[in-house]
């Protein structure tokens, strides 16, 4: 039991040392994709090997690669590489190892070659936008590579036109103070000689994005609220509770934020706020901040919200406002759960039902034409019911006005591209636009020169004399004007083509002192120069005020209706009173008091940039107080009432003065960290912001917080690192969100490169790519199938082997006495020991049997001398043959003795644990051992062999001598050569000589079967009796002395006559 039970155990190892050779099969025999094109092929064996030379080979579509092996260590590990390039394809790697017991290992391994093409990414300036005009630019390359750069995309890489971009490293391409914009194209070329082009549109943006938030209030559970920023442009916004904190310090982050990726920057954007960031039963207040694509920041806006559970039912209108985009979104929240329908008519027929259900946020699209619309909306709240219908007003129109078509040509003179009055020119204005109209053009007036003559002027009219101008003689002057459409739109600027100033071309009527032609007055009005004060006229050209009333010309003033002396608009503006909003402006000064002079135009006031002291909102002159939230803090020596009014930070005795916020030995004002020590002023990446308070100190574009929580250096640029070895650099690690140390971050068993490139979610283990899973989890299961199948089939085949008999059967024994006769055939059937007897089967009265068991007995005891003698006669024979150096062939029972002892001491040693190594060729070779009985015994035991050493041919020549010793050692040597043998493990038997014929076999089998034989053949008649004993016993070969065997005939005949 015990030793099954041992079987089983070694079977059961043997089984899982196949089934980790099957998985390392099965590791190796895997694809995968390599994106080098000279790849190191690495092998990691479990134990010492060698791999021949020639035996490892890699080929691409039966074509073999020459390879070579460039390193091994303590024979375990031998990686190889491919003498040149390899080109994209799949290729096969096959290897042969052997190892140190002979067992031959072959595997193969399967790869694909693909590289992906040369990623060129800009860096400086970021995205492409710059706000300055002369500044660094820096391409990023994912592998080494030289680049150059040029103003023509067809111009070759090696052209002496394209200009060289400054590496170190062959990873950042620099080019210091370009100052090119637009198209700019760049060629590189990588390490595999591959050329990959590239184009960059270089952008100049100096303007800060304007941003507006809001925030809906919260009444009701689970406390949420959506924080919105809208900007003027595409921004990235951040957020925070604190009013003091920078934007870089802002520990909330929009949706979407990444500041590396020109498709996150948007003019919508959102956040969800919930506790702990809300609370209830308070105002809760946010401040954000947003960056736009050159890196300018806009002002600090803040949004302040009622969190209340309790509050009563509103409902807010976020979309849509004055003018939109079709589709038409419309966006309602409300404070409790709710369910918001809009219509066209105020009666909510054939409404549209803006959610499926209650709840907070409720939106739709509807497609509308272009126009003005007036929408109704109405709300019903779960627990408080219906409330009442509002008005939603908008206007679609997405498109600006057409460029302005300018005229302005005379249409008093005979040349329409001159005109002979220096005081007043004209101009015709024309645009286009069929959704929502022209509301005003606004022009201005330029000299040949460069000067401008008129600033900025907007009128309603299409057309317009500008009087009053002082004009220089051969000059040329041009109009410039643009138009807005009603949905406040701005179509491009259009020019005029010019009119020149020549006096002396003036007709010879308007100086022959009389009132003729069109004049309106002698030699003034109409083609002629205009009318001065008091004379006639009939229309306002025909003035040089620019002013007619009553068919007479007056003085201008501010109340006649014309834009005329230094007004910036129609008796608004300069000397005259101040304008109201919409009209022109040039300066602050001409806009009445709540309004500010923005772009030529006067709009609602910006008390943070109005020029005066408001003190209800600021500390100074447009700064401290909520101006300082805006980002407009007073500098030193202006009036504040809190540090925080103050740039410095440091609101001494109500002065604004230097400070030192952080202690740290240096004026906030020269502190590159104001607000945390920095006494080093250290800078790493020189962007004038100090390492301590710079999340980006090295200006890899990765925050330092999170490079610490990953693993990587903050003090390092390692941006285009790959750590996880994933195939996503450090940086597009950073942007995704993922995790730069793990290569599949959602844990869905594919990496992070995979989802990217397939297109999923690599931080969502739910979204992953198709794959060829199935089939690899079908092999695995079907090798451990095979395994297990294997395992139990060697267990089966152990346990039918033991229980199958012997394949020698046991010598017979002698029959019994009271056996009966034998069958047909004249043989009784072998009993194996432990049988029971046999039935006897009835048979004739049994004979007498004295005299013939007596002759019995003298017939065994002849054949048994026979025997002997026989015996004797071969074993002389064989030590004449040791004696004299020859080999004969052996029977196959020769060896029966040596056979049996190594069949026994099979059994006995156990099992190898590597695999049996096939005996292809042996050779023995007997040790050197001292005392020629020894030597004797080890020739002795070895039958079949040549005599080897001098101790071994001087007991062969003994034994002619002396065959009774020889014989007697021969039989002390069986047990000894036994004993030796248990110890050194299995003998090699090795067979000499032809094989026997098959009737001498059958006749050995005859002799070896006597016994019974002689039972079965005995019976009454003596003679029949002696025939059959004689013909078994003659049967073998031929006798060994012919004289013994006459003898043996004579002496039988004699016993018989007695």
């Amino acid at each position: 039991m015990m030793k099954d039970k041992g079987a089983m155990n070694e079977w059961v190892r043997l089984g899982l040392v196949f089934l980790i050779i099957v998985a390392f099969s099965a590791s190796l025999c895997s694809a995968t994709t390599v994106k080098k094109r000279d790849p190191v092929i690495r092998l990691d064996y479990g134990e010492p090997v060698s791999i021949p030379e020639g035996a490892a080979n890699l080929t691409l579509g039966g074509n073999l690669i020459p390879i070579s092996l460039i390193s091994k260590e303590d024979d375990r590990i031998f990686r190889y590489k491919p003498d040149s390039l390899l080109e994209d394809g799949d290729y096969l790697f096959t290897v042969t190892a052997t190892d140190r017991y002979g067992n031959n290992n072959t595997q193969t391994k399967e790869f694909t070659v693909l590289v992906p093409e040369l990623d060129i990414v800009i860096i400086k300036p970021k995205l492409g936008f710059t706000s300055e005009r002369e500044f660094d630019l820096e391409i990023s390359t994912d592998r080494q590579a030289s680049c150059k750069y040029s103003f023509d995309p067809s111009l070759p890489f090696d052209s002496p036109a394209q200009v060289e971009l400054v590496t170190d490293d062959g990873l950042l391409h620099s080019r210091p103070d370009f100052n090119n914009l637009g198209e700019v194209y760049v060629k590189c070329m990588d390490v595999y000689e591959e050329i990959t082009s590239r184009s960059f549109a270089i952008t100049f943006d100096d303007t800060a994005p304007s941003i507006t938030v809001s925030a809906a209030d919260v009444s009701t559970l689970p406390l949420e609220t959506v924080l919105v920023a809208e900007a003027s442009e595409p921004v990235i916004c951040r957020y925070s509770k604190n009013p003091e904190l920078d934007y870089r310090f802002m520990e909330g982050k929009f949706d979407g934020y990444r500041r590396f990726d020109i498709t996150a920057y948007k003019e919508h954007n959102e956040r969800l706020l919930v506790p702990p960031e809300i609370a209830d039963h308070s105002i809760n207040t946010f401040y954000v901040i947003c960056e736009d694509r050159g890196g300018l920041y806009s002002s600090r806006a803040s949004v302040s919200f009622n969190v209340d559970s309790t509050a009563i039912p509103t409902a807010t209108l976020n979309k849509p406002k004055g003018f939109v985009e079709s589709p038409v979104e419309f966006d309602i929240t409300t404070n409790k759960p709710a369910r918001c329908l809009v219509s066209m008519g105020a009666a909510m027929s054939g409404p549209t039902q803006l959610d499926s259900g209650f709840s907070m946020r409720h939106t739709a699209s509807i497609e509308l034409g272009h126009g003005a619309y007036t929408y109704y909306g109405q709300c019903t709240f779960q627990s408080e019911g219906q409330q009442d219908v509002f008005p939603i007003p908008f206007v679609i129109d997405t498109t600006p006005p057409s460029r302005v078509v300018l005229n302005d040509s005379n249409p008093k003179a005979q040349d329409p591209e001159v005109t002979y009055d220096g005081t007043k020119l004209f101009c015709r204005f024309y645009a286009d636009d069929p959704e929502s109209g022209i509301d005003i053009y606004q022009y201005s007036i330029h000299d040949s020169n460069g000067s401008k003559l008129l600033g900025n002027t907007t009128v309603a009219d299409d057309s317009e004399w500008v009087t009053g101008l002082k004009l220089a003689e051969g000059h040329k002057y041009y109009f410039k004007a643009r138009a807005r459409n009603r949905a406040g739109l701005w179509g491009e600027e259009g020019i005029s083509d010019g009119i020149t100033v020549r006096p002396e071309l003036v007709p010879s009527a308007c100086s022959n002192t009389l009132k003729d032609g069109d004049e309106t007055d002698v030699d003034c009005g109409g083609k002629c120069s205009g009318c001065d004060a008091g004379r006639s006229c009939k229309e306002n050209t025909d003035c040089i005020s620019g002013y007619c009333e009553d068919s007479i010309c007056k003085e201008p003033s501010c109340s006649d209706g014309v834009k005329n002396q230094d007004e910036t608009d129609s008796d608004c503006g300069g000397k005259c009173s101040e304008c109201g909003e919409g009209k022109s402006c040039e300066t602050d000064d001409d806009c009445q008091q709540g309004l500010s002079c923005s772009s030529y135009e006067c709009k609602r006031e910006n008390k943070c940039e109005n020029g005066r002291w408001d003190e209800e909102v600021e500390s100074d002159i447009d700064c401290g107080g909520l101006c300082a939230e805006e980002g407009k803090p007073c500098e030193l020596d202006m009036m504040c009432l809190k540090d925080t009014d103050c740039a410095s930070g440091n609101c001494d005795d109500g002065i604004c003065k230097e400070g030192d916020r952080d202690k740290d030995g240096i004026l906030d004002i020269e502190d590159n960290c104001p607000g945390i020590s920095n006494p080093e002023q250290a800078d790493l990446d020189s962007d004038g912001r100090g390492d301590a308070c710079d999340d980006d100190a090295d200006g890899d574009g990765m925050d330092d917080v999170w490079e610490t929580e990953h693993g990587l250096d903050p003090g390092l640029n390692d941006s285009h690192d790959d750590k996880d070895g994933d195939g996503l650099t450090n940086i597009e690690e950073f942007d995704l969100g993922t995790d730069p140390g793990i290569k599949d971050t959602d844990g869905d068993g594919y990496n992070d490169r995979r989802e990217v490139d397939a297109g999923t979610d690599p931080l969502d283990p739910e979204d992953k790519p198709s794959s060829g899973v199935w089939s690899i989890l079908k092999w695995v299961l079907i090798i451990i199938i095979v395994v297990i199948l294997i395992m139990f089939g060697l267990q089966y085949y152990e346990a039918s082997k033991k229980k199958r008999p012997g394949l020698i059967a046991p010598p017979a024994r002698p029959a019994s006495k009271t056996a009966g006769t034998a069958g047909a055939g004249g043989a009784l059937p072998l009993r194996m020991p432990g049988m029971p007897e046999p039935a006897m089967p009835p048979g004739k009265p049994a004979p007498a049997q004295g005299a013939e068991n007596e002759k019995l007995r003298l017939l065994y005891k002849r054949m048994r001398d026979k025997k002997m003698q026989q015996k004797r006669f071969e074993r002389e024979k064989l030590f004449d043959v040791f004696s004299s150096g020859e080999t004969m062939p052996l029977k196959k029972g020769a060896a029966g003795p040596e056979k049996a002892e190594k069949d026994r001491l099979d059994r006995l040693m156990p099992e190898p644990e590597k695999t049996p190594v096939t005996l292809l060729s042996a050779e023995v070779k007997s040790p050197e051992e001292k005392g020629g009985e020894k030597g004797g015994e080890k020739q002795l035991g070895k039958p079949g062999m040549q005599g080897q050493g001098r101790q071994g041919k001087k007991a062969a020549s003994a034994s002619k001598t002396q065959p009774s010793k020889t014989m007697a050692r021969t039989k002390v040597s069986a047990g000894s050569r036994a004993s030796r043998a248990s110890s050194r493990g299995p003998i090699p038997i090795i067979q000499h000589g032809p094989a026997e014929k098959p009737e001498k076999q059958e006749r050995g089998k005859q002799g070896d079967d006597v016994f019974s034989r002689l039972k079965a053949a005995a019976g009454p008649a003596d003679r029949t009796v002696f025939k059959k004993l004689k013909s078994v016993a003659t049967k073998p070969s031929a006798r060994p002395n012919q004289r013994a065997g006459k003898n043996a005939d004579a002496k039988d005949k004699q016993a018989k006559g007695k």
